[in-house]
């Protein structure tokens, strides 16, 4: 009997045991798997860090690149105008910039007297008295010619003095597409006009009965300008006018017809309507 119940306990033993060891290997291999997939958690956080550390690296390194271009990139030089206007200023302080055609050889100084719009009709550039006057600006424009429409007046002089070749070489069909440009030179600055009309218009007071800061105004104009039927006549309508563009518009006596004048107008595009036309010409291309 004693024998028989210690081979019952023997067995329960070792079932006892199979089970306690099951459970250890068990454990076992739990841990060696948590353990196997911490060390990849730490090999992928470790290597997340690293391309943080490389791509901030990176861009820490283009900012100095960019910093050190701006750095090293040479400052504009000031503009200086090929028109000695010190001295010009220092004779007759009324002159505030120049007018150049090349065409026409006509290379001559602008005035305004403040306050006084007709002193230049019957003075030169000295203020002495003279038939042909001077080329000159009226206090409806600044004098920086910032404004939508800028006009000079001039005389046509018989003698080919001031404005007096105007109307005999624009109304020729050949020079005016020759020639299709004019500079106005300023202390601080020079723009280049266009050409893109030279015709007999009314002799009313245009900025007197225009409001050419509005735009809609100005687009009537030149639509008006544009469809001028004369002999005499010159236009390019391929060239549109954007607002923000400045025209300056060259105004003398017409020939033959005191109830007119003759005007050669001139488009001066800055470079934000240059750049928008550019943009709009090679969406359509």
């Amino acid at each position: 009997m004693r024998k028989k119940t210690w081979n019952v306990l023997a067995v329960v033993f070792l079932l006892l045991a199979g089970v306690c060891v099951a459970l250890f290997v068990r454990n076992a291999v739990h841990r060696s798997e948590t353990s196997k997939q911490g060390q990849e958690d730490l090999a992928s956080s470790s290597d997340s860090s690293v391309d943080e550390v490389d791509s901030s690296a990176e861009e820490v390194i283009e900012e100095n690149v960019v910093e050190e271009e701006v750095s090293e990139a040479e400052p504009e030089e000031p503009y200086v105008s090929p028109i000695d206007f010190a001295a010009l200023q220092e004779a007759n302080p009324d002159i505030f910039g120049w007018l150049e055609i090349p065409g026409m050889d006509l290379s001559e100084p602008l005035l305004n007297r403040a306050g006084d719009n007709e002193y230049y009709l019957t003075r030169d550039s000295d203020g002495a008295d003279s038939n042909a006057g001077s080329l000159f600006v009226e206090d409806y424009n600044s004098l920086d010619f910032s404004d939508p429409v800028t006009v000079i007046y001039g005389h046509n002089m018989r003698s080919g003095a001031m404005f007096g070749f105007l109307q005999e070489r624009f109304s020729d069909s050949t020079f005016f597409q020759e020639n299709r440009t004019f500079t106005i030179y300023l202390p601080e600055a020079e723009y280049e006009y266009t050409v893109f009309a030279a015709v007999p218009y009314s002799n009313e007071h245009l900025l007197y009965y225009h409001d050419f800061t509005q735009f809609s105004e100005l687009e009537a104009f030149i639509e008006d300008v544009y469809a001028t039927r004369s002999l005499i006549a010159n236009v390019d309508t391929s060239i549109t006018i954007e607002e923000g563009d400045r025209i300056v518009i060259l105004s003398t006596c017409l020939g033959g017809d005191n109830t007119q004048r003759y005007l050669v107008m001139g488009v001066y595009k800055s470079l934000e309507t240059e750049t928008d036309e550019t943009q709009a010409e090679n969406s359509l291309n």
